[in-house]
């Protein structure tokens, strides 16, 4: 039992919680278990399961780490990112932290972070510190939840953290999980075609332009651009041209679409791993950053990437 409630096992697992007795009987032994041994933790939670820990933990909460849901998991490749950077700060200075994470999506987004998370198991093991996600059945479709056991090698229960059994490795995940895209509007917004690299920049011209008219504030609008400009570049590389870039708002995102016409297969877990040396190619994995959902396909001689951006930004 300690190696497992120390995290010397559970480098990913997952809690779900089906009520809220489930934290007190679960999670609240384990965090009592950190406090009283000087253990570094991270809570970015959900301001509900904050409260519930924090009743259960009393004084003890005061000497763990909280963090702001809303800034963590702003947007998908962020949060990914950003966990690994904290993780490898940490490793870098000698420090193991136990993170607990509640990411704040749904719907659409939260099925779009399941890779991410799948990946965790991959790459942050490296770290030497363990994360856990929390995740409520109430909130979410049952199907959402198998989908995020799969991601998860380990889970917690009342008998601690055991081995998941119905878990999945990442690229059987990502291969499991190929949908073709949705068709494009038969009306959108912009629609242009990118040659060859002299074009680019007035390729990222018209949709500053258009982003601008949206009133995106101006991060967003800066992610947006780089976004493309990887993309397009990619296109223009590795496929063949012309590219074609179309954009259009879908409910409260703006949508960015660029197909090539070499109709080569982007390989699903693209972008997902970052570079290993800064002279590595960025490509995808900085477009991943930029975009909240990135998603690929390859059908009908096209290679598409489309890209959803947040307007106007938000974690759910």
């Amino acid at each position: 039992m300690t190696a497992q409630l120390d995290g010397l096992r559970c480098h990913h697992s997952v809690l779900v919680i089906d009520a809220d007795d489930t934290l007190d009987k679960v999670l609240v032994p384990v965090l009592r278990r950190h406090a009283a041994g000087g253990e570094p933790v991270l809570l970015v939670v959900g301001a509900h399961t904050e409260r519930v820990l924090r009743q259960g933990l009393g004084d003890a909460a005061d000497r763990l780490e909280w963090g702001a849901q809303e800034q963590f998991y702003r947007q998908l490749g962020l949060a990914y990112s950003g966990f690994m950077r904290h993780l490898r700060e940490q490793s870098a200075h000698g420090r193991r932290v136990h993170v607990f994470g509640e990411p704040g999506y749904a719907g659409e987004r939260l099925t779009a972070y399941l890779p991410y998370e799948a990946f965790y198991n991959e790459i942050f093991p490296a770290f030497g510190s363990p994360l856990t996600c929390v995740y409520d059945q109430r909130t979410h479709p049952a199907g959402v939840i198998e989908e995020m056991r799969q991601v998860h090698s380990e889970e917690w229960t009342e008998r601690g953290c055991l081995p998941n059994a119905t878990y999945v490795p990442p690229g059987q995940f990502l291969n499991d999980r190929l949908r073709p895209l949705a068709p494009v509007p038969p009306h959108v917004e912009v629609d242009t075609v990118v040659c060859d690299l002299s074009e680019l920049t007035t390729c990222r011209t018209t949709l500053g332009r258009w982003a601008a008219a949206h009133h995106l504030p101006q991060a967003t609008l800066a992610q947006v651009l780089v976004a493309v400009n990887e993309v397009v570049t990619n296109g223009l590389g590795h496929g063949r041209t012309p590219v074609r870039v179309r954009a259009w708002r879908h409910e409260t995102n703006l949508v960015v679409q660029a197909d090539d016409h070499g109709g080569r297969r982007i390989p699903p877990d693209a972008g997902y791993r970052p570079p290993k040396q800064p002279r590595d190619p960025m490509g995808l994995w900085a477009a991943r950053q930029a975009a909240d959902i990135l998603a690929t396909d390859t059908s009908g001689g096209l290679t598409s990437v489309r890209m959803s951006f947040p307007h106007p930004p938000s974690v759910s």
